[in-house]
Order: structure tokens, then sequence, then C-alpha cells
């Protein structure tokens, strides 16, 4: 699958997001596995999926879809959301929807082209991210990508914690 890039690295690459991919992300947001993995316990139908897509279109979000490298094979997807323009901050957003490449290294990868791409191509002074707690796994890929807790909050019995990561204190 021959896919333009915006950024790329040696295993992921940062792709605009099309309408084609809702489905795939659909599909793979119905999995129990990944759904314990993300803090919003709303499993999204199709229509759902394309009212978030049109809602990635609006200024204070900027999307990707995640993709292999060098076969373009559509992994997931990741972004900022609340982008505030005016403190030069943003939420970092990213989902591995394809269990088959968990565990690989795509989401750490993928985190460091994000952190980049927010930095240099956004002016970002900031980066927060939002991780439950029991996600580990996700926990160590963000402060090995120089993230630092903040705090902890509980939503519908699942505790969340806040990291963020300042351009300044870049590893």
């Amino acid at each position: 699958m021959n896919r333009e890039t915006v950024m790329k690295g040696s295993l992921t690459a940062l792709s605009p997001m099309t309408e084609a991919d809702q489905t795939k992300f659909c599909v793979w947001l119905q999995s129990d596995e990944l759904r314990s993995l993300i803090d919003d316990p709303r499993v999204p139908g199709i229509e759902d999926q394309m009212n978030w897509f049109k809602r990635v279109q609006q200024p204070d979000r900027k999307f990707f879809s995640l993709i292999t490298v060098p076969d373009g094979k559509l992994v997931g997807n990741c972004g900022f959301v609340d982008i505030d323009t005016a403190t030069k901050e943003a939420t970092l957003r990213i989902t591995i929807g394809n269990p088959d490449y968990l565990g690989k290294g795509l989401g750490s990868e993928a985190v460091s082209l994000l952190v980049h791409y927010g930095f240099e191509s956004m002016s970002l002074q900031r980066i927060l991210l939002k991780v439950l707690s029991t996600n580990t796994r996700a926990i160590r890929t963000y402060e090995k990508a120089g993230f630092v807790p903040e705090s902890e909050e509980t939503k519908e019995g699942k505790a969340i914690v806040t990291m963020s990561l300042l351009k300044t204190a870049r590893p």
C-alpha cells in the first residue's frame, strides 16, 4: 500500500488519516483487549467512528494514521487533541489497534515521531497525555520518551495518570 507520509521512522510513519481508515479503527475498537487499555468505556459503531473522524478535522486537533514501514500497513492512529495555540500545549493520543503489532516497538517510535512533530512543526512547548495506571507498557514507552507523571485521577473507577513533556526537557 503506497500512502503519503508526513514523518517516517524505521518502523512506522505518520500518514494523513482518511475516511476509509475509519472502518478498520472501528473494528479494532470492538476488541476487549484494546478496550482494557483505554479510558473510554463506550464501544463505537461506524457512525460514531465517522463522527469522531469529522471531529478530528477541527483546528484544535491533529491526527494521523499510523502505518508500518516499508509496507504501509495501517496499524493504528495517533495525534493531538486540545491543541492550545496560546499556551502552546496539546494532549498526545495514540492507539495501536492491530494486535499483531503490539510489543514490537511501533508505539515507542510513533510517540517519538509525534513528539518531534509537536515540538518542531506545531511549535508546542508542552505535550500532555493521559494513560490508565494499569497500562504499564504504555507508561514505560512514555517515560522512555521523557514524559514524567504529573497527577492521577479516577474516572469511572479507573485510575488515570497525566504525564507531560516540556520541549526544554526532551531527552
